[in-house]
């Protein structure tokens, strides 16, 4: 069966494991898969882009419903665009005195500036998102490009749930391969970039300490 949908990864799940009484559990073993790459690494793939406006008077700014992961926020309104560096909450420091941001952070859920904006200025802010598979959401980049990721990765989850199942070293260790696989092939993709130090905050509340993206 071709690994191409989230209701294909289930159905292949199940016969792996020969059960056909897991249904809930195996949405389970998915989701406490993509836990476990969502910690592991960041692909490129799961990074987007939106189109953010500042407010008068305030210096917040909400964050896009999919947000995970800050990766850099620029100033649209001239040419070239204009970085807005990045400080965690716990440097960035407020002044009130209203102009235009230098500074900005993330903080309880929203764009924190280093002061209020003085008017409605607009933004591009790029980030990585969460992309969970759903019912709805049948697929992903991961599951198109390295479909044994998940499959390994929930059956590993259901090796340690399920009693008497002796296959949780071996499906343990078909998981890690894939994801060195994974991380050694889209670490490919940046070593011709300029890369730069950031400081990503997770909505899960994970900080990974210093990563490297390439700033585009």
């Amino acid at each position: 069966m071709a690994l191409d949908t989230y209701t294909n990864l289930q159905s292949a799940i199940a016969d792996w494991l020969n059960r056909s009484d897991l249904t809930s559990q195996i949405v389970d073993f998915i989701s406490l898969a993509e836990g476990k790459m969502t910690i592991l690494f960041a692909l490129k793939s799961d990074e987007n882009e939106a189109t953010l406006s500042t407010v008068t008077g305030s210096r917040y700014v909400s964050l896009p419903w999919d947000y995970d992961l800050p990766i850099g926020l620029w100033y649209t309104l001239w040419s070239p665009r204009r970085e807005i560096l990045y400080r965690p909450v716990e440097q960035l420091g407020y002044s009130n005195v209203s102009t235009y941001p230098s500074f900005w952070g993330v903080d309880n859920g929203k764009i924190a500036f280093d002061c209020n904006a003085s008017g409605v200025y607009q933004l591009l802010f790029r980030y990585r998102s969460q992309n969970s598979l759903s019912v709805s959401n049948q697929s992903n980049w991961i599951l198109d490009n390295y479909p044994q990721v998940y499959l390994y990765g929930a059956l590993a989850q259901a090796a340690v749930f399920l009693p008497g199942e002796d296959r949780l070293q071996t499906f343990q260790g078909l998981f890690d391969e894939a994801m060195i696989l994974v991380q050694t092939h889209e670490g490919q993709h940046d070593q011709m970039a300029i890369l730069r130090t950031d400081y990503p905050i997770s909505r899960r509340g994970i900080n990974t300490a210093a990563n490297f993206y390439s700033g585009v």
